[in-house]
């Protein structure tokens, strides 16, 4: 599915770098190590390099809300995102539907049963609902 929406981005190679560095079998186990904010400050090197080495952003962290420490390290992370990939020269970034949805769950978004997107291929119902957002959309600027 990542290859059809960097496809429909205009894309002609995709990089895939992660908002945290630790390897997590499933969300719980991401919840648990999500409080060390050591994850976080790791996984800051190659989403720079990601940002300043891309022509396009793609956007998919998911739509999981973390509790705790975890969560106030997430919305940090995501305001280190915002604030370095505007400076990288990113003012927007692509997202399915205008959320940051993660990539595992485009197929069901795009399903038709759903009613989204219109008749066509999966790749012709990810251009449908591939969407350029601002980053004020996407991540509210901290108050």
């Amino acid at each position: 599915m990542l290859e059809l929406a960097a496809e429909a981005a205009s894309c002609d190679s995709v990089t895939i770098t992660n908002l945290f560095a630790e390897p997590a079998k499933d969300v719980p186990e991401l919840a648990r190590l999500a409080v060390d904010p050591h994850g976080w400050l790791s996984a800051r090197e190659d989403l720079e390099a990601g940002l300043l080495g891309g022509h396009e952003l793609i956007v998919g962290w998911g739509m999981y809300g973390f509790s705790g420490p975890a969560a106030r390290h997430f919305r940090e992370q995501l305001q280190w995102l915002r604030g370095t990939a505007v400076k990288a020269g990113h003012p927007r970034a692509w997202c399915v539907g205008g959320q940051p949805r993660h990539p595992s769950r485009w197929h069901q978004y795009v399903s038709d049963r759903h009613g989204r997107t219109g008749p066509g291929t999966t790749g012709e119902r990810v251009r449908q609902v591939l969407v350029r957002a601002s980053w004020e959309g996407l991540v509210p600027a901290q108050r």
